[in-house]
């Protein structure tokens, strides 16, 4: 009986590690196609949970999941703050499904342990080929670029950024999953046991690299430089320390030398840049109720409602985008920055839970589990400070990867015994 019990307790670890696999893989497509997958990882996570007993021995408290705290309040917020809201608008639905993953994985986060069989070498595997094959789909299928080849990169990434928006998304989503996948391969080369397994850990991390490269978006671009200029300099310094300081150098010459001749930042002129004058009616609009906040539904109509008859927000942005989209409702306009909107929406609380979810890993995890947390953090940091939650910047991006490498490193006592 005893050994039955420990096939069945094998076979649905393994169903939940294939589920795990399954829903990461859809990330980088539309979240309608992401929902099955998140349903058959929760079913199998629950099954797990329950059979497996991963409640017991938890302590809720430790300090290791103390980072689990402010995702569920961060979540609460939207409905602390609903019944005291004058509007209901659409945005308040989107908004708490959109982010119930901070409840859900920090509830989990809080109460449970993770599946013994789950490695991030898994994730990192099927999550970046995923990416190359999502590549060549969009270059020799979605497009005819495989015909007919591009004159230059700008006329490349304009074609590739066409098929790509219109069959998986953003560049955001796209080049934010692809630089949660470059972390995950960082972990993985930097702890490959063999050089089979390093060669191919390498040439996924150079094919993601590519990718990042050539993408339009400035932010994702950014991102992956440094991840890859971090892995350079922490690998040229267990070799040789008299030659990090050299190569330290190179690497911001290079990062300069690439930003300075990425398509999107020889464009970018500061003085018309339609987020500096977002930013300006998001900073107005916080202006008036900075301590508590309007609330989800309430925040975003007093923020449509005054930056809609600000003259540099309409001429710099509001115009064009309506001539674009004219279908689009006046709701979905969000100040691009998910501090400012959650400052809009909780005041000074949204301000410190949302800074705390990224700040917190430095003083409450040890050891890999802050570097790789720490490194999480950065690249969805770095993508919210230029975009708010949605479509565009999904957050389960950011508490499900979070959520996997806290628990990762902290698994039960008695499955280190064994």
């Amino acid at each position: 009986m005893k050994e039955l019990s420990n096939r069945m307790s094998s076979v649905i670890e393994w169903i939940n590690v294939a589920a795990i696999c399954m829903l990461a893989v859809t990330l980088i497509f539309p979240s309608q196609y992401q929902i099955p997958f998140f349903y058959i990882y929760a079913a199998t996570t629950a099954l797990d949970f329950f059979y497996n007993k991963r409640w017991q021995g938890v302590k809720p408290l430790e300090r290791c999941r103390l980072l689990f705290i402010p995702m569920i309040l961060f979540y609460l917020c939207i409905w602390i703050w609903h019944p005291f809201e004058e509007s209901n608008m659409p945005i308040f639905k989107y908004t708490a499904e959109n982010r119930l993953p901070f409840l859900i994985f920090g509830l989990l986060g809080l109460f449970s342990f993770i599946n013994p069989r789950f490695k991030p070498q898994q994730l990192a595997v099927s999550m970046s080929l995923t990416g190359i094959i999502v590549t060549l789909w969009i270059l020799f299928a979605g497009t005819d670029l495989a015909y007919n080849m591009p004159r230059d990169i700008e006329e490349y990434q304009k074609v590739f950024m066409t098929c790509r928006v219109a069959n998986f998304g953003s560049h955001m989503t796209f080049n934010l999953f692809l630089n949660t996948t470059l972390v995950l391969l960082i972990y993985s080369f930097l702890h490959a046991n063999n050089r089979l397994w390093t060669a191919l850990y390498s040439l996924l991390l150079i094919s993601i690299y590519v990718i990042l490269l050539t993408s339009e978006g400035r932010t994702g671009f950014v991102t992956a430089n440094v991840l890859m200029s971090l892995l350079i300099c922490y690998k040229i310094w267990k070799f040789n320390k008299y030659m990090f300081a050299p190569v330290v150098v190179i690497c911001i010459v290079a990062g300069l030398f690439l930003i300075n001749n990425q398509t999107r930042f020889k464009q970018l002129d500061v003085n018309t840049n339609a987020r500096r004058f977002i930013w300006k009616t998001a900073l107005h609009v916080i202006g008036e109720k900075p301590l508590l906040g309007y609330g989800v539904s309430d925040g975003r109509k007093a923020y449509v409602d005054y930056s809609v008859t600000d003259e540099d927000f309409c001429q710099y942005y509001f115009r064009g985008f309506r001539e674009e989209r004219p279908e689009e409702e006046l709701y979905v306009h969000h100040p691009h920055n998910m501090l400012l909107n959650s400052t809009i929406e909780f005041g000074i609380v949204g301000f410190l839970l949302f800074l705390s979810l990224f700040i917190m890993p430095f003083f409450t995890l040890k050891g890999e589990s802050r570097i790789y947390v720490v490194l999480i953090c950065f690249t969805f940091g770095l993508q919210a400070m230029m975009e708010s939650p949605g479509q565009h910047l999904p957050p389960m991006m950011y508490c499900w990867f979070v959520y996997l490498i806290i628990l990762f490193y902290h698994p039960k006592k008695e499955i280190i015994k064994q």
